[in-house]
């Protein structure tokens, strides 16, 4: 980047640093380091402060998505995290991967200079449906009426796939389990077909 002239002051009461650019950008910063914005002629914003558990970094300009990045490197299991929240409500969570050495998927630990291989991804739309991709390859769409008979968190963490519709992209297709345990099954040439639950059989159609 090209110089250009700042000028930097010192508030006497609060010690907070203001730096000034001829490039139209302010920047504030707490005398403890704890926090710092900086505000851009084109008006985006970025904040930078610390919390308990890391740090978290926001950019934000009228009109378009916010992005939130949440570092927590003190975390019991340390992980980033990359929120963005649409204008209409909807959020997407972004949590980056690597697979560990049984070859699991697990969050990239932000203390350590690797590079991740996969990204979880989470969509939450203001109705309440959910849209959730694993980071392998499958991605499960769990309908608003699951989210608000148990709640975000536990249709989340629950491993139930009952009435969850779950495309399994490497396969080309995509099931819904139903209440019994039946298995529908949709593939990428439109072909569908009934997988019924172990030891069953599906009843034969009968025009009475």
């Amino acid at each position: 980047l090209p110089d250009a002239a700042y000028a930097l002051q010192v508030d006497p009461d609060t010690r907070q640093k203001v730096l000034t650019m001829e490039t139209a950008m302010l920047r504030f910063e707490e005398e403890d380091g704890s926090y710092r914005t900086c505000m851009c002629g084109d008006g985006t914003r970025f904040d930078w402060k610390k919390t308990p558990l890391g740090k978290e970094i926001l950019v934000e300009k009228e009109g378009l998505a916010k992005v939130v990045c949440i570092v927590e490197e003190a975390a019991y299991t340390p992980k980033s995290t990359i929120l963005v929240e649409m204008q209409d409500g909807t959020i997407i969570e972004v949590t980056p991967q690597i697979r560990n050495h049984r070859g699991d998927l697990t969050v990239v630990d932000p203390n350590q200079k690797i590079r991740p291989t996969n990204t979880a991804v989470v969509l939450k739309r203001v109705d309440g449906t959910i849209v959730r991709s694993t980071g392998d390859g499958e991605v499960h769409v769990i309908a608003k009426s699951i989210v608000l008979d148990g709640g975000e968190k536990n249709a989340l963490g629950t491993s139930s796939r009952t009435n969850v519709y779950v495309a399994r992209c490497p396969e080309n297709r995509m099931e819904l389990e139903d209440e019994e345990g039946n298995v529908l099954e949709l593939d990428g040439y439109n072909s569908l077909k009934l997988v019924p639950v172990k030891g069953g059989q599906p009843p034969s159609p009968r025009c009475d």
